[in-house]
């Protein structure tokens, strides 16, 4: 064995210790608002991922609509800032996020107004990032239009609004304080750049009832894994896997994009990418095929999905799942980067 491939070697073992490391801690106890490309949200998938760019700040903005062909749409939309700040030769990162979801024809709607913070730091080729975010939500839902069974009026035959509902409600709206925490590794082996993280929802289990009573939330594991690998001068393959676990429900969900690097064009667009990733919930069949595609350019990245449903599902939703659209905005970097000077001897 070489030099060279005892290192990388080496360099490949520590990041598989470190993967197993995390993948140990997902048995914690999916069903949290998030979105297919998760990679696309880094704010919503991981606080580490914080500030982890190539760039001086980062915009990032998702828009999900689901289930369209069952009635009233549920329909989520995120959009976050983060940026770096260098104090000697420490990165820090600093973020705001704001994620809005509405669930179908029970008009209930969450805001979430979160802080993140992170820190990051490079050992060589290694890097590590750790991450936090405080989270305000406020919950609400308004059942104008809706029937409850108490209130079928036998006399009449038909649902009658004025009658009384039955349903123990003490509040139409709810507030609560949230605490997220994650942390990510990756490593740079030049071809071949992976990273695996993990993030905990929940910490604090708020108390989350409509009714008065004491209901907390259970708290979310989510682990994630990307890489960027190059396989020829202009081709890449980018997988990506995402595992949450909340109380009973888990989820999983992986698949690869292709990326084609672009010469130089008109549109001064870099690459082209396309690909599937699979939805699978454990205990259950596959729920969805994601189909992905997407362009980049030089500080601009926009990705669109469609969900095909394939569950048992697909016979009342001919197969029509969700869309997704994202965009992210990175700007470029003001660090100074290291070059090596060529020095002839004499």
């Amino acid at each position: 064995m070489s030099n060279f491939d005892f290192m990388c070697f080496k360099h490949i073992t520590a990041f598989l210790f470190f993967s197993q490391l995390l993948f140990s801690f997902c048995g914690l106890q999916a069903q949290d608002v998030h979105f297919s490309q998760f990679y696309m949200s880094p704010l919503t998938i991981n606080p580490a991922q914080t500030g982890n760019i190539d760039g001086q700040w980062r915009f990032s903005g998702n828009h999900r609509n689901q289930w369209r062909t069952l009635g009233k749409p549920f329909n989520t939309t995120a959009v976050s800032y983060d940026r770096n700040f260098f104090y000697y030769n420490e990165q820090f990162s600093g973020g705001l996020l704001y994620l809005y979801d509405e669930t179908g024809g029970s008009n209930l709607k969450m805001h979430k107004v979160a802080l993140s913070g992170a820190y990051h730091k490079t050992y060589d080729i290694h890097k590590f990032h750790f991450g936090f975010q405080p989270t305000y939500v406020h919950k609400s839902y308004d059942l104008t239009g809706t029937s409850f069974p108490s209130q079928y009026d036998r006399n009449t035959g038909q649902f009658n609004a004025n009658l009384p509902n039955g349903d123990p409600f003490l509040s139409d709206q709810i507030n609560y304080f949230d605490f997220n925490a994650g942390i990510a590794y990756g490593i740079d082996l030049d071809k071949f750049r992976p990273e695996v993280g993990i993030a905990l929802f929940h910490i604090n289990q708020p108390n989350e009832s409509f009714f008065g009573t004491d209901y907390e939330v259970p708290m979310r594991s989510t682990l994630t894994f990307s890489a960027d690998i190059d396989v020829l001068n202009n081709l890449s393959l980018l997988p990506n896997l995402m595992y949450m676990s909340h109380g009973k429900a888990s989820e999983l969900l992986y698949g690869t994009n292709v990326l084609f690097h672009l010469k130089e064009n008109q549109m001064e667009a870099t690459g082209v990418y396309g690909g599937v990733l699979l939805r699978d919930g454990f205990n259950r069949n596959t729920d969805a095929a994601v189909v992905i595609v997407g362009m980049r350019f030089q500080n601009l990245e926009i990705g669109f999905n469609y969900d095909l449903n394939i569950s048992e599902l697909k016979t009342s939703t001919d197969l029509r799942g969700a869309f997704e659209l994202s965009v992210i905005y990175t700007s470029p970097s003001m660090l100074l980067k290291k070059t090596a000077i060529p020095c002839d001897r004499y």
